[in-house]
């Protein structure tokens, strides 16, 4: 086996495999209208369709996971969430998307209605997370235009055990078990 890359042709070959094998699913980014010059990124997010498959397929163990390879675990995280995000916005027509602007601002998760309401997702892995969480998704809707950000019915910061609870800010944090219908 060889060090170097696969050619850009191979890449893309392997990609589009696992799309059409439904083993990856792109997260399109989110184009709201904005006050501020920020450029945002247009690269789509690929996430595994479900993340139990990369843990089996390397052989993960719980201690590997929540050990040394925790940072990889919250990539994992994150693509759960994504996924059960899509599960319970499909029913709505809305879409789940992401954010990033060329300051690095973001918001894991945007789900959009066709009526243009949203509501922002940040996914940590941890509640030492959750205060930095909060302050950039307050921040991502400060970013957008003032009619953008009336539609705005929710900033959620998502963590595995957290209970339910709105902050003094008015970010709601939970847990996947509670996104569910």
């Amino acid at each position: 086996m060889s060090d170097e890359p696969a050619a850009e042709k191979t890449l893309y070959e392997y990609l589009n495999t696992l799309e059409r094998l439904f083993l990856i699913e792109d997260q399109q980014p989110w184009s709201p209208a904005l006050r501020s010059r920020a450029r945002l990124s247009k690269t789509p997010k690929r996430h595994l369709a479900d993340p139990s498959l990369a843990v089996a397929a390397l052989g993960a163990s719980v201690d590997r996971l929540l050990g040394p390879e925790i940072e990889w675990t919250g990539f994992l995280f994150e693509s759960q969430v994504v996924h059960d995000l899509r599960v319970y916005a499909q029913p709505h027509r809305a879409e789940v998307r992401y954010y990033r602007d060329n300051v690095d601002l973001e918001a894991d998760a945007i789900i959009e209605r066709d009526d243009g309401q949203w509501a922002a997702f940040e996914v940590k892995l941890g509640q030492s997370w959750i205060d930095g969480a909060a302050a950039s998704l307050r921040k991502v809707r400060e970013t957008v235009t003032e009619e953008a950000a009336a539609r705005c019915g929710a900033l959620v910061v998502v963590t595995p055990d957290s209970p339910t609870c709105r902050r003094d800010d008015g970010v709601i944090v939970t847990s996947p078990a509670a996104l569910g219908p």
